[in-house]
């Protein structure tokens, strides 16, 4: 069975327009059509050698580089799945996620202050 285009004005996967957004035939919504996600234009000011102080202006070429059509928390939770299965300590464990709650709290707490 093809993808055929999903129409309806639901859920739509983060990044994607209706246009960019295809229902597959297992019923998942799948995005198609990134390719471009990130442009890098080479554009700025060069510092001219035949002048001291003299700038002249860069145009260079765009460069599109791949970026992988994943989810990054999709990723993350698969390799917490499989450190578990494995018996391996996650990336992000218990200790690392206490160190970012502490960070939040103080910066919560630095907030209220400045507010009074």
């Amino acid at each position: 069975m093809c993808p055929r285009i999903c129409t309806c004005p639901g859920w739509i996967p983060q990044g994607a327009t209706p246009d960019r957004c295809r229902l597959a035939a297992d019923g998942n919504l799948r995005r198609h059509g990134a390719e471009r996600k990130l442009t890098i234009y080479d554009k700025g000011f060069d510092e001219s050698a035949e002048h001291w102080g003299e700038y002249i202006a860069r145009s260079g070429p765009a460069t599109s580089p791949q970026i992988p059509d994943t989810e990054p928390l999709a990723l993350e939770v698969e390799h917490f799945v499989r450190a578990i299965q494995d018996g391996l300590t996650p990336r992000s464990d218990g200790h690392s996620g206490l160190r970012v709650v502490r960070v939040l709290e103080s910066l919560q707490a630095q907030l209220d202050l400045t507010r009074r």
